[in-house]
């Protein structure tokens, strides 16, 4: 696998694609550079792939014949049965010639597997501590950092064609670009993606989590975004608030609040001592909210009388966590927090 395909990886997953891209930005923001910063999704890329391209990906790449053939009695005998209502009962067979089998133990090696070259054919555009990082890919969700304007127009261009030859396309619609730590582009600036101009914006979602165009306002907009979903985890809740006692609603808000909380982690070591309070302090607004306790309530007494969980303490074992799920990655010197 290569290093820059962080699905599909026992141990890896969203919150170490995050951490690369944090610590792009960090970089960054530190030294002064500006950046292109692309995020692009394929469109329907798990049902667009053709079995037989699956199959042939998998030869060249000197797979057992046996293995081989296994996967084509599992995908050669698919298809749709539609049964139409009247007097009598009408079948229509459609053979499945297309998809990723959903579920299936081979299906991530499958896929990673037609999309390795598309991927792999991106040039260096970005380079951070010695290490290639102009692709961050998680499954078919892809980031595109570059110095440049013209490598990230020339890498876009690439991977469109590569990515044409699996049958694959990019959804136009879904392609956010944002220039970070430009001070000024000339009005009616755009960008080329192969063919389609496209005007950046000041700011854009990878894996969920909004991308501003600088360091503060990404930050900024990270804690928007935190409040957001957890007014949204007490709006699901409240409506119990008179039926369940307080112990058990500090239960669910745990099970829907936090996770939010712990999502922010990658980008845990750019917030400043004063934006860790405030987003403490809104973690703790809406639980006291949904437990009917005064604002001014003391949050160890929270904790402690309703087993509200400590935010900072279980995101810091988070870091912990993630740091030793790592291992011998190539891209350690980046993902470690």
């Amino acid at each position: 696998m290569p290093p820059y395909q962080l699905g599909f990886q026992k141990g890896l997953g969203c919150a170490h694609a995050l951490t690369v891209l944090s610590s792009i930005l960090i970089d960054a923001d530190k030294s002064g550079d500006s950046l292109v910063l692309g995020s692009h999704d394929v469109s329907h890329a798990f049902d667009s792939l053709i079995h037989a391209q699956i199959l042939l990906e998998l030869y060249k790449r000197g797979v057992d014949t046996s293995a081989i053939r296994a996967l084509y009695d599992m995908y050669n005998h698919l298809a749709v049965v539609i049964r139409l209502p009247g007097g009598t009962i009408t079948r229509f067979v459609i053979p499945v010639r297309r998809g990723v089998r959903q579920g299936a133990l081979t299906s991530p090696v499958a896929f990673n597997n037609c999309i390795l070259n598309a991927q792999s054919s991106a040039v260096p555009s970005c380079i951070l501590k010695g290490i290639d990082v102009s692709l961050i890919a998680y499954a078919d969700d892809i980031f595109n950092p570059s110095r440049t304007v013209q490598s990230f127009e020339r890498n876009f261009a690439i991977l469109s064609k590569e990515y044409a030859k699996i049958n694959l396309t990019f959804n136009r619609e879904k392609s956010d670009v944002v220039l970070f730590n430009w001070v000024k582009t000339r009005a009616g600036f755009t960008i080329n993606l192969d063919g389609a101009p496209v005007s950046p914006k000041s700011q854009m979602k990878y894996l969920g989590l909004p991308i501003g165009d600088t360091l503060k306002a990404t930050r900024r907009l990270l804690i928007l975004h935190f409040q957001h979903r957890t007014a949204a985890a007490y709006g699901s809740l409240v409506a119990n608030k008179l039926r369940l006692n307080r112990k058990l609603l500090a239960k669910l808000y745990n099970a829907s609040a936090l996770p939010n909380f712990l999502y922010l982690a990658p980008f845990w070591r750019t917030f400043t001592i004063t934006e860790t309070k405030e987003l403490r302090r809104i973690y703790f607004r809406y639980a006291k909210y949904l437990l009917a306790l005064p604002a001014w309530s003391n949050n160890s007494w929270v904790i402690k009388r309703y087993g509200i969980i400590d935010p900072n303490a279980s995101i810091r074992k988070s870091i912990e966590a993630y740091n030793s799920r790592i291992g011998r990655h190539p891209w350690r010197a980046i993902l470690i927090q």
